[in-house]
């Protein structure tokens, strides 16, 4: 049974381009240092064929290395800090794209638009945008704001501070269960 742990080692890795099978075999690299294949599928749990192909995809990414003695290969994770640099290469290509993307993004003029944000990575974007668009001194209106979630408010306190920085006004409307938090979070800065 996956801990939390890997659970979330394994979601991470995923998202940077693994499959589940590269990331076991990576996870598996890194707590057994120096393996030969057979170690590897033992303590990844992974079918041979599967380790072999997590091996030659894990290598190409410049994840693992191996030396070679006495005709028997033995590999090795490379830093972890390794997946920062593919994360990069990954923001770099996609920053690369987003023009062409643009161009052709159709947006009329005038129309009206509604959009629905739902969960935490919707909210996310919502408020992301906010700060992208809005200029300083506009102001960001919120209407029937409710005392937000835990798992938000760390996030909250990081955009509240880039709002500030960047001088966006906000205009609250909330509920009484929510001014003490919400007026903690905000500091009362640029808030009328």
């Amino acid at each position: 049974m996956e801990s939390n742990k890997d659970a979330k080692f394994l979601e991470v890795l995923k998202k940077l381009g693994m499959t589940k099978n590269d990331a076991l075999v990576y996870l598996a690299l890194l707590k057994l240092g120096k393996a030969h294949a057979g170690e590897i599928i033992k303590e990844a749990n992974v079918h041979s064929s599967r380790v072999h192909e997590s091996i030659n995809k894990l290598s190409t990414l410049g994840l693992l290395t191996y030396t070679i003695q006495a005709k028997r290969k033995s590999y090795q994770a490379e830093d972890p800090k390794t997946l920062i640099n593919i994360a990069k290469e990954l923001e770099k290509e996609t920053y690369d794209i987003i023009p062409i993307l643009n161009e052709q993004w159709f947006k009329k003029e005038g129309e009206t638009t509604i959009k629905v944000y739902e969960g935490y990575k919707g909210l996310k974007t919502l408020f992301d945008s906010i700060l992208e668009e809005l200029q300083p001194g506009e102001e960001h209106l919120v209407f029937s704001a409710v005392k937000e979630p835990e798992h938000f408010v760390v996030y909250f306190h990081h955009w509240n501070k880039e709002r500030i920085k960047k001088g966006i006004k906000m205009r609250i409307a909330f509920n009484e269960e929510a001014k003490e938090q919400i007026l903690e979070t905000t500091k009362k800065q640029l808030i009328t």
